[in-house]
């Protein structure tokens, strides 16, 4: 990636973003989340958590029109604020 396409981390630690289930998330409606890569399991995008439902948490990222369905095993709680 090029810096200009390189997506925003959090400032917070990678040793304090926090894996959650789906129930978890239903409490965090609001909150900044990093997105891993299936793929490498790095930092590949933010976002912030829209809704959830039975099966996935709706993340609205930045430069998407609306919130996209994403697992929650690959999503993590920054700690930061929006």
């Amino acid at each position: 990636m090029t810096a200009s396409t390189e997506p925003r981390l959090p400032t917070t630690p990678e040793s304090s973003w926090k894996a959650c289930s789906l129930h978890e998330f239903r409490r965090h409606t609001g909150k900044r989340v990093v997105y891993l890569s299936v793929a490498t399991g790095k930092p590949a995008e933010t976002g912030i958590v829209s809704h959830v439902d039975d099966r996935w948490v709706y993340v609205h990222y930045s430069g998407s029109q609306g919130p996209l369905a994403t697992h929650p095993d690959n999503l993590r709680l920054t700690g930061e604020r929006r």
